[in-house]
């Protein structure tokens, strides 16, 4: 690009020493002069210098104990130093012929102490990033619950959202990358989302989730800790996917659907485009994801979909088979002609068995009852932590924390005509706040009606009983779109909704 400045201002020089020229012009070279350095200089000089992604600035937080990548753009063919508060390392590279680089720096153990990092291209200024922190990074997605801020959306509040605002000041080890919503037809380089500290200022708009997470684990591994908000509400799964998966998976007229502005934040691919895939160099600890609730009509493909969706990200960011923790959607009244929610989250339980190292945090219990046609339950606050529990368990081997709700394992028959219910994360029994509501049992004829469970407290089963099916050989339990769960084992996590047949509906 300097060179480009010179020939420019050599071809310029040359026009105005030209005498046939000279007249003509003289009156205006003051003026075109203005306009030179007004308007083409700075141009010319944006273009050369070291320019870097919103992502990479002041406040960041930085995967510890690894090769972190750390990339931008600058002039092609210049050389890149970059240089770390907590090390003597330099670390170089060449910029490729569209002008982007990419270092990958040595990280530290975690502290929360402030670190700096210098990055120069050849010999120009410096760009300096201060206020890094060294701890654990974590990618959080998906749609409208897991974009909900502290501040709660038009008449639906977050619990506790306002004393978090209120308080948030004192979790100076805890930053946000807020990422703003874009859409975009190709993949794109660039998108807005530098890191925030926590302040009332800033936390307004960080995902509770998110947030809450991020809070349980700085908590209990006492490291900063760091984490991408990309998310957009009422985004469909295919929307987080390229292209050419969404064409493998058998997804018809990917571009024209994508190109639809009039399907809004249904489209296809645009987030991944747009929000996602600028995003994929930087190194994060795992994913987590919170969506669903827009594809409940297309219940029959989640699975699949969101197990090719994560191989796809595991393989972008290579950085081997990062965990993946997501959360069940919570219960609402769908229609009342189909049980669609319920059949989503049956989807997203067939996922856990087909994804290698993933979680699945339950909200069978967290809705109030006004909340049947409320999308965005108030209670995020314990999403967070069992997302973090899951995390803490499975990531991070804290011995003492059980992150799993129990699943169902089989059913056995009764002496007295009942049945006996097996289920996995249960060793200590089971917990309950009442009566136990949502079981259903039916015999040979196929018809369901309600059944009585009771706790077998030293078998750690739970025994159904229902006259009215007479010899029982189904049982399903919340089998609703809405329910309020409150069966649970001794980590207070609940049951998760099951049935024991596949019967067509």
């Amino acid at each position: 690009m300097g060179k480009l400045r010179s020939i420019f201002l050599m071809c310029f020089g040359a026009c105005l020493s030209n005498p046939k020229n000279h007249s003509k012009m003289k009156s205006q070279k003051q003026k075109l002069w203005i306009v030179l350095s007004v308007c083409l200089f700075p141009f010319l000089t944006l273009q050369a210098e070291l320019r870097l992604p919103d992502i990479i600035s002041d406040h960041m937080v930085l995967q510890q104990q690894s090769d972190a990548a750390l990339w931008g753009w600058a002039e092609p063919g210049s050389t890149i130093t970059v240089t770390v508060s907590w090390d003597r390392t330099k670390y170089r590279t060449e910029t490729a012929a569209d002008g982007h680089w990419l270092v990958r720096v040595a990280t530290p153990a975690a502290s929360k102490e402030p670190r700096q990092i210098t990055i120069r291209e050849g010999r120009n200024k410096p760009t300096v990033l201060k206020d890094v922190l060294i701890g654990e990074v974590w990618f959080c997605s998906g749609q409208s619950n897991m974009f909900m801020p502290l501040s709660g959306y038009l008449n639906q509040p977050v619990e506790g959202g306002a004393d978090m605002i209120l308080r948030c000041g004192k979790y100076e080890h805890v930053r946000v990358a807020y990422v703003g919503r874009h859409a975009a037809l190709e993949p794109q380089e660039q998108v807005d989302g530098r890191w925030l500290k926590s302040l009332p200022a800033n936390a307004r708009l960080f995902s509770a989730v998110a947030y809450f997470f991020a809070l349980t684990v700085n908590e209990v591994l006492d490291v900063p800790v760091g984490v991408i908000t990309c998310s957009w509400g009422g985004s469909h799964i295919a929307g987080w996917m390229p292209r050419e998966l969404l064409d493998s998976l058998g997804y018809r007229d990917v571009v024209a659907r994508a190109s639809n502005e009039s399907l809004r934040n249904g489209r296809p691919m645009v987030m991944y485009n747009g929000m996602l895939y600028p995003l994929h160099h930087y190194t994060v600890k795992g994913f987590l994801w919170y969506q669903g609730c827009s594809d409940v009509g297309a219940y029959q493909d989640y699975a699949r979909y969101q197990t090719a969706m994560v191989a796809h990200w595991r393989n972008l960011w290579g950085l081997g088979e990062l965990p993946f923790y997501f959360v069940e959607i919570a219960p609402y009244l769908y229609r009342p002609d189909n049980l669609h929610g319920y059949l989503l989250r049956e989807a997203q339980q067939r996922s856990l068995d087909m994804i290698p190292n993933s979680g699945m945090v339950s909200t069978a219990d967290l809705v109030k009852p006004y909340e049947q046609r409320i999308i965005h339950p108030s209670r995020k606050k314990e999403v967070g932590d069992r997302l973090a529990m899951l995390a803490l368990d499975r990531t991070y081997r804290v011995r003492g924390i059980q992150s799993g709700s129990p699943r169902f394992q089989k059913m056995e028959p009764l002496p007295d005509g009942g049945v006996a219910l097996s289920f996995t994360d249960c060793n200590d029994g089971f917990s309950t706040t009442g009566v136990i509501t949502g079981f259903e049992a039916a015999g040979a004829d196929r018809v369901f009606h309600p059944a009585k469970a009771r706790i077998l407290a030293q078998e750690r089963k739970i025994a159904i009983h229902c006259p009215e099916a007479g010899e029982i050989v189904a049982v399903r339990y919340l089998f609703d779109n809405f329910f309020i769960a409150n069966l649970y084992n001794m980590r207070q996590l609940p049951v998760l909704p099951f049935r024991t047949d596949d019967w067509e509906e």
